[in-house]
């Protein structure tokens, strides 16, 4: 609730039968926090989200930035109703609307749900999204009737890395049945692969089908430092490297604040390529946590 509060730098792990966020007000922010671990109390139906919001109370939830978070980590990674990235619901509440997602990584959750206008979904890292299920790690409920309107969805620079059980899944998907991406939508310039580097099943334009992208790139290995640590900063000879378009207007740095360039085109995934960064992305009392097979 309120108005400009600041949520950062927090470290929080193995939360039970709660959600890390609910994100209600006007333009507030969570940035710069790590949360790791999500258990249930057997039985308890509970559904856990890494963030949230919904129309239900009457409440705004409006111009939010999500951004340079790490969630990650699910116990229990065969229950599809626990721990998934968020659950952003509008409700008919038309306060609810203009959110960025941005510089971030998840990895080991269940899907992203979006059913909110104007959200940006930029430069973040998918690692291993709902690996149990057919669906994608974003799913947009664009027209919902009584719930959810997300349009004007942008889906931009955005890496989608082992997500999804099979080779037409894991990248983003329409929740409510429709076949046709909604032409108010941006969606280009993400790399979606399996986690051999393996490419996905490509398909057509302006479908829901199956992956299909006119600037993105389906498939390639070795953009990575190490990816079994969680370290997504890229590789010097990384394909993604110069890949993605130049989102300046929105913002400027990457998820460790490292500059991005003003003019030309960015780097696909959460950081900007720096020859000389060592940072790990986990700090020591996080390290050893594996994402379930």
């Amino acid at each position: 609730m309120g108005t400009n509060n600041l949520v950062v730098n927090n470290r929080m792990r193995d939360i039970r039968d709660a959600d890390y966020f609910h994100v209600f007000g006007v333009s507030n922010t969570v940035r710069g926090n790590i949360c790791i671990g999500f258990e249930d109390t057997p039985n308890s139906g509970n559904h856990m989200d890494c963030f949230q919001t919904f129309g239900l109370n009457g409440h705004a939830s409006k111009h939010m930035i999500i951004e340079e978070n790490v969630f990650g980590y699910n116990y229990n990674p065969t229950d599809v109703d626990i721990a998934q990235i968020c659950q952003l619901e509008q409700n008919l509440n038309h306060e609810i609307h203009n959110w960025d997602i941005r510089n971030n990584i998840f990895f080991g959750l269940l899907k992203g749900e979006c059913g909110i206008p104007s959200v940006r979904w930029h430069n973040n890292v998918f690692y291993q999204i709902w690996t149990n299920a057919s669906g994608g790690a974003i799913i947009i409920n664009w027209a919902e009737s009584g719930r959810n309107n997300a349009t004007n969805a942008q889906i931009l620079n955005n890496v989608f890395l082992g997500c999804g059980k099979n080779d037409q899944s894991g990248w983003y998907s329409v929740g409510d049945g429709s076949s046709i991406v909604t032409n108010t939508w941006k969606v280009d310039f993400n790399y979606v692969a399996a986690l051999d580097g393996s490419p996905k099943r490509a398909g057509l334009p302006q479908t829901n089908q199956r992956w299909y992208e006119p600037h993105g790139i389906n498939g390639g290995s070795d953009c990575f430092q190490d990816i079994r640590q969680h370290d997504f900063r890229l590789r010097q000879d990384a394909p993604l490297r110069n890949k993605g378009v130049n989102l300046s207007n929105y913002f400027s740095r990457d998820h460790t604040g490292n500059a991005r360039p003003v003019s030309g085109n960015w780097d696909i995934g959460a950081m900007q390529f720096v020859a000389s960064e060592n940072r790990v992305v986990l700090p020591p009392s996080f390290k050893g946590i594996v994402v379930h097979p």
